[in-house]
C-alpha cells in the first residue's frame, strides 16, 4: 500500500489551471471529495479521507484517518488537484499556512507538502513539513523555497507519515486541517499558542538546544530520529515547571533532515530539524 500511495504522489506532481487555493476551506463537497481536491478515498471500500464538521470556521474541514482494510493499513493522502494538476498562480509566495489539529499514534507524523512548478511545469522548488499532535486548532505554517525561477503553479498534500519506517503507521492516527492560505508575509503570527515545542538555532551545527512545550508531564523521552526513522540521539529525563534547555551535541551527525520527537505519557510533539 505505501508503494502504491507513494507513486500516486508521485505522478501527480505536474502543473495545473485553478486560481489560489481552490476551495481553501473545505466548504464544498462532492462525491466524498472536496471539490477540487482529490484524495485516494474508494468509495465503498474505504475512505481514508472525510468531511468533518470540527472547523476552525465556517462549516466544514477535512479530515484525514488511518484506516484498517482487511488487515492492511491505508493512511490517508489529499491533494489539491484539476484534472490531477495544481493550480496556477501569478507571483512566488514564501509559505502555506492553515490550521490543523490531530492524533497520531506511536510512530505517526502529519506531512503537509507544497511543490511549486514554473509555467513549463518543471519543478522549481518546495516545501515540506512534519506536526504532532494538537488537541485544539493550531497555526500551521510550510516554509516554500524555490531556485528563483518564477513560479506558476503549486500542489499541495496532506498525509501521515510513519517515522520509524516499518510500515503505513497507526489505525486510528488523523488529522483535520481548515483554512487553508498562501503567503509572503516572513513574520508569520501563530494565533493559537506559543506554548510548543522549541528547538534553536535551527539549521543547526556543533549544538541543538530544545525545550519542551508545557504539555510534557512526567517522564519525558527524546528521540532525533533521521527521515529513515533510525535514532542518531535519544535520552529520558523528567518534566519540570520551570524547563530549562536541554542541549544535544551534534558532533558525529550528518548533515541533513531530521525529527526531534517527544513523548510523554499521552502527549507527542514532534518538530524538523536541520544539521548543517
Amino acid at each position: 500500500m505505501k508503494k502504491i500511495l507513494t507513486l500516486l504522489a508521485a505522478g501527480l506532481f505536474s502543473g495545473g489551471l485553478f486560481a489560489q487555493i481552490p476551495n481553501a476551506g473545505f466548504e464544498t463537497w462532492t462525491s466524498g471529495n472536496p471539490d477540487s481536491w482529490l484524495s485516494n478515498n474508494v468509495p465503498g471500500t474505504y475512505t481514508p479521507v472525510t468531511q468533518s464538521a470540527d472547523v476552525h470556521s465556517g462549516t466544514s474541514a477535512a479530515r484525514g484517518e488511518i484506516v484498517d482494510f482487511f488487515g492492511s493499513v491505508v493512511p490517508p493522502l489529499l491533494y489539491v488537484a484539476n484534472g490531477g494538476g495544481g493550480f496556477p498562480v501569478t507571483q512566488d509566495y514564501t509559505s502555506l499556512i492553515g490550521w490543523y489539529k490531530g492524533n497520531v499514534l506511536n510512530n505517526d507524523i502529519i506531512q503537509i507538502t507544497i511543490a511549486a512548478y514554473d509555467a513549463s511545469n518543471n519543478p522549481v522548488g518546495g516545501g515540506s513539513d512534519y506536526f504532532g499532535n494538537s488537541a485544539g486548532y493550531t497555526a500551521f505554517t510550510v516554509p516554500i523555497f524555490t531556485n528563483g525561477t518564477p513560479t506558476a503553479s503549486y500542489q499541495i498534500f496532506f498525509s501521515i507519515a510513519d517515522t520509524s519506517g516499518a510500515g503505513d503507521g497507526t489505525v486510528g492516527s488523523y488529522f483535520i486541517v481548515d483554512d487553508l492560505e498562501l503567503t509572503t508575509s516572513t513574520d508569520i503570527q501563530d494565533r493559537a499558542s506559543a506554548d510548543q515545542l522549541k528547538v534553536f538555532p535551527n539549521p543547526a551545527s556543533s549544538y541543538l538546544f530544545y525545550v519542551p512545550s508545557g504539555n510534557m508531564r512526567g517522564q519525558i523521552h527524546a528521540q532525533l530520529l533521521d527521515l529513515q526513522g533510525k535514532s542518531v540521539f535519544a535520552e529520558n529525563f523528567e518534566a519540570a515547571v520551570n524547563q530549562q534547555a536541554r542541549k544535544i551535541d551534534l558532533n558525529g551527525i550528518a548533515p541533513g533532515f531530521y525529527l526531534l520527537r517527544l513523548v510523554s505519557g499521552e502527549a507527542n510533539e514532534v518538530v524538523k530539524v536541520v544539521v548543517k
